[in-house]
């Protein structure tokens, strides 16, 4: 394991001064701030708390099918809004009509075959992937239905 890199002298006696300070309050003045401390880590994590749900939420009505302005007017924010939002936390909202993103988790194994298949087919492995779905849900998904032995349920 490497050393820790020395702190700079400008750092160090800003540490020291905050140290000081700290030993000069009185025994009142450091309960309120370890409870200032305290309530401050209960509201960040009712924040973040808010948050993931709120996250949960709007993906939960875009799987259903519910579109970005419909998601937007539900959990009362814009669908620009909704956008941002959802990127910051890594998961992709589409605005169009015509085509949605999905985002799944890949093992290392099949990580590798998909790169060995693009290889092998002369594209990227996005490229490849986009392939695969295609065909796999054209015709309305009739060979992946084959392949998994899924039959078609009658429409309620």
């Amino acid at each position: 394991m490497a050393a820790a890199k020395p702190k700079p002298g400008w750092l160090r006696s800003i540490i020291e001064a905050k140290k000081a300070a700290a030993a000069a309050l009185s025994d009142a003045e450091k309960a309120a701030q370890a409870e200032a401390q305290k309530e401050r880590r209960e509201r960040v994590g009712a924040r973040r708390a808010a948050a993931l749900a709120r996250l949960r939420r709007i993906v939960t009505l875009y799987d259903d099918g519910h579109t970005l302005r419909e998601i937007a007017k539900a959990v009362g924010r814009s669908p620009s809004t909704l956008l941002k939002f959802a990127g910051r936390r890594g998961v992709s909202l589409s605005s169009s009509t015509s085509t949605v993103h999905r985002a799944f988790l890949l093992s290392r194994e099949q990580e590798d075959a998909l790169r060995q298949l693009a290889a092998d087919y002369g594209k990227g492995a996005h490229e490849a992937l986009d392939e695969l779905l295609k065909l796999g849900l054209d015709e309305d998904a009739a060979l992946a239905r084959r392949i998994l032995h899924v039959k078609r349920r009658a429409a309620a």
